[in-house]
């Protein structure tokens, strides 16, 4: 602890300016952008990346976190391909990739999605090696030497 408040000591005496970590919130960074189609945030060690789509036009804008100042900025006016591309991007997600005060609406269109024939279905209705009967027949219950349902002998906990 002595040392660590030495060294901090020496820097302050050296003129080392120290910086709190200023990070912008996200809230603060969709306020930036009004009007914005579509915003996708990286975060970094020492900067942010702030990619948007706002009236045809991509704007890239990188943040330095610890003063919050722009480092870099670049705009880019779309073509139509590029525009119509990064559209359907955004129909594919729904247009909200983020968690938010409406994520339980895109879960129930997402289990919605599932119930019309998604590989994560898990209703079992339809299943055709669902075991909803007694009968022995399917060998669905755990039968694993075929002898046609007598599971006296397919004890898991036997002591052999």
């Amino acid at each position: 602890m002595h040392k660590v408040l030495l060294t901090s000591i020496a820097f302050l005496a050296a003129g080392v300016p120290i910086t709190a970590f200023a990070e912008m919130t996200t809230e603060e960074i969709v306020d930036m952008f009004p009007g914005a189609q579509k915003i996708e945030i990286k975060r970094r060690a020492n900067t942010t990346k702030v990619e948007v789509l706002v009236d045809g036009e991509k704007i890239e804008v990188t943040f330095d976190n610890a003063t919050n100042q722009i480092r870099k900025r670049e705009t880019e006016r779309l073509s139509d391909n590029d525009l119509a591309d990064e559209l359907d991007d955004i129909e594919q997600h729904n247009g909200d990739t983020y968690a938010d005060e409406d994520h339980d609406r895109d879960e129930a269109d997402d289990d919605s999605d599932d119930d019309r024939g998604s590989s994560h279905d898990n209703d079992d209705s339809d299943d055709s090696d669902s075991d909803d009967s007694d009968s022995d027949d399917d060998d669905s219950d755990n039968d694993s030497d075929d002898d046609g349902g007598d599971d006296s002998d397919d004890d898991e906990g036997d002591d052999r």
